[in-house]
């Protein structure tokens, strides 16, 4: 299977940097590029900010970009604050009793109570003041027999928010819906929440990037309300200020996760040339 979301042209983006400043020849300043795996699943930024190795690394500055499809091709968009929601996803495991379905009183139906539960997180939404959706992702439960109810289910949902302390309450509430169904009901109710993303805000650096953008003349556009996707690049700004911004990767571009998405080969030279700047323009302010 595939990702589709342009990695490997970041990390060849990343490559294409480094012989770009190797050529520039530049005597002050140091550059250290990430690589970094399982950005998909929300796993590799945080394993690499828990390594002890990283424990040594002190950057002024952490870069990152994301290609934009549906965006004319080399457009940098980025914004003041989030720039990209944070999410969940939640799984929901309900072992409940199985009954003939002509006596249903007599079950504890695992999709009754998923379908409760499901409900009840959506409604969650209205009591956020920013951004925040929920997504039903999977529904598993029962077979094709009709005389007889089910007695598990498991349940997929992604929350996401635009702010930090909205998904925060959001996950607290599902929690606690989680634990009010284990109590009022005969079933055994099991919670966990998977691949975590925090909200991506780009609280440093958007001043110089606007330099950057202007110097090297490239078209900008202000986002005016984050991307819903999120991004495990918000797990480095924890410990160190960072800025992501995006380059649009052509209007007629099939979307991220497509399976006709292709990372345009163009974008190599736009993101390193995006990148040395920067880095010229942060050394410069070091000087």
């Amino acid at each position: 299977t595939s990702h589709a979301c342009g990695h490997d042209g970041h990390m060849a983006t990343l490559i294409a940097t480094m012989f770009k400043l190797e050529e520039q020849n530049t005597k002050s300043g140091t550059a250290t590029f990430l690589f970094q795996p399982s950005e998909e699943t929300g796993e590799g930024a945080a394993s690499m900010v828990e390594d002890e190795a990283f424990e040594d690394f002190h950057p002024d500055a952490l870069l990152a970009l994301h290609n934009i499809p549906g965006k004319p091709l080399g457009l940098v968009l980025s914004r003041e604050g989030t720039f990209a929601c944070g999410s969940v996803g939640v799984r929901l495991k309900i072992v409940g009793k199985t009954a003939h379905a002509a006596h249903p009183e007599d079950a504890v139906n695992p999709l009754l109570l998923s379908k409760n539960f499901l409900d009840y997180v959506i409604s969650l939404t209205e009591q956020t003041e920013g951004f925040a959706l929920v997504t039903p992702i999977a529904l598993r439960s029962g077979q094709k027999s009709f005389g007889t109810s089910p007695h598990k289910a498991t349940l997929l949902i992604t929350v996401r928010a635009a702010q930090s302390e909205d998904l925060d309450l959001l996950m607290r509430k599902v929690k606690e819906k989680a634990d009010d169904l284990r109590a009022s009901h005969e079933a055994k109710v099991n919670l966990n929440f998977e691949e975590y993303f925090p909200v991506t805000s780009n609280d440093h650096f958007y001043s110089e990037l606007r330099d950057v953008t202007e110097k090297l003349q490239r078209p900008f556009e202000e986002l005016g309300v984050p991307f819903r996707w999120s991004e495990d690049f918000s797990q480095y700004a924890v410990k160190h200020k960072t800025h992501i911004f995006g380059l649009g990767a052509g209007e007629d571009m099939a979307p991220l996760h497509a399976s006709t998405y292709d990372f345009p080969d163009e974008l190599l030279e736009s993101g390193a040339e995006m990148f040395v700047e920067f880095y010229n323009r942060l050394i410069k302010d070091e000087s």
